[in-house]
């Protein structure tokens, strides 16, 4: 006979205070996921390249207008709290001393992936969907393709595009018109208003990332 042990699920405000204790190592990475208590995979050279890279151009082309937070915990639910690996947060004066950043001061999130996009996208984006984070990118470093997910519902996110070499990204909240691709155009109905409608070889203007996908990941 085969008994299953019952698991101990944690929410938010115990796993905070397990935190605050000092219960975890300080070297821990860890996130809250279902309740759960997870370890994450050790960063390897060309993810942390990768989000290296991503902080930077952000960072430098967003300025004033957002918080870019760099594997920091976001608190997305009453059982979650992820540690993504780029978090481009809604200014705050106290830069969130006062609490963590929750999912309705986030305008996107970056997840950077070379052992985990199944994990990332079958687990994480769903509930970046249902807590309502209004954009996810998931940077598959395999495949030199970022994932690009927006209008977030509680089934999941609306619109979902990959975005390959050649072509550049530029997150929703920044975007003045769609991005450029040499591939497709994101701007139609279904994803952008129609007064964003413009032909594909329109000039991309965009106060985020504006970079290729190259520029993004690096070069192998």
């Amino acid at each position: 006979m085969v008994v299953e042990r019952a698991r101990r699920r944690f929410s938010l405000p115990e796993y905070e205070r397990l935190i605050e204790t000092g219960f975890f190592g300080a070297d821990e990475r860890l996130e809250l996921v279902d309740g759960e208590i997870v370890a994450m995979n050790p960063i390897g050279v060309r993810h942390a390249a990768c989000v290296t890279r991503l902080n930077a151009l952000l960072g430098r082309r967003l300025a004033a207008r957002a918080i870019v937070s760099v594997q920091n915990p976001l608190a997305i639910d009453d059982l979650h709290e992820f540690q993504p690996d780029i978090a481009v947060l809604h200014p705050r004066a106290d830069y969130y001393a006062g609490s963590r950043p929750t999912a309705a001061d986030t305008m996107l999130v970056v997840e950077v992936a070379d052992t985990t996009v199944t994990y990332d996208r079958s687990v994480k984006v769903p509930r970046y969907a249902a807590a309502g984070v209004a954009e996810v990118w998931v940077a598959d470093l395999r495949r030199d393709v970022i994932m690009v997910y927006q209008a977030p519902t509680p089934q999941g996110y609306a619109v979902s595009r990959s975005a390959r070499r050649g072509d550049t990204p530029c997150p929703r909240r920044f975007q003045i018109s769609p991005w450029r691709s040499k591939r497709f155009s994101a701007c139609s109905s279904q994803t952008l208003p129609q007064s964003c409608a413009t032909p594909v070889d329109s000039p991309c203007r965009c106060e985020a990332a504006g970079s290729s996908v190259v520029d993004l990941v690096g070069r192998r």
